[in-house]
């Protein structure tokens, strides 16, 4: 019995080391390699008209794959798609979203939207002034 306990002293610095080296790579290595991360995002409209109402999904998911550092790093609460409105006319769009409408560092990138096709609608509130449209000259 005594001899099993020294045995097990004497490897002990040896397993500790292998511990500490196995550790250390794993680390490195798996810093560097792709990883995937999936997140409920924001759609964001910029250059909206006042006179203009949207309608269209609150949030979509993407996944992203880069690497586990700077995934681990992502400030995800300022992440948003961003939609600029300026080109859209009152009706239906489909908008197939792209790495464009998302602010991202060049190290990481979108494999996959859900859904992988927005539905936007645009509505004009322009209406006209009932006391000037009812034909009747003064």
């Amino acid at each position: 019995m005594l001899s099993n306990l020294n045995n097990a002293l004497r490897s002990a610095p040896r397993k500790l080391i292998s511990l500490v080296i196995g550790y250390h790579v794993w680390f490195i290595v798996g810093a560097w390699l792709p990883t995937f991360r999936t997140l409920e995002i924001p759609l964001c409209f910029y250059t909206t008209p006042e006179n203009v109402q949207i309608t269209a999904p609150e949030t979509v998911q993407v996944t992203l794959q880069g690497s586990r550092t700077d995934l681990y790093h992502l400030d995800t609460k300022s992440l948003a798609v961003h939609i600029d409105t300026r080109a859209l006319t009152p009706g239906s769009h489909a908008i197939t979203p792209s790495h464009e409408y998302l602010l991202l560092p060049r190290t990481m990138h979108v494999t996959s939207w859900s859904p992988s096709n927005l539905v936007i609608n645009i509505h004009s509130n322009d209406q006209l002034d009932p006391s000037t449209s009812s034909g009747q000259a003064s």
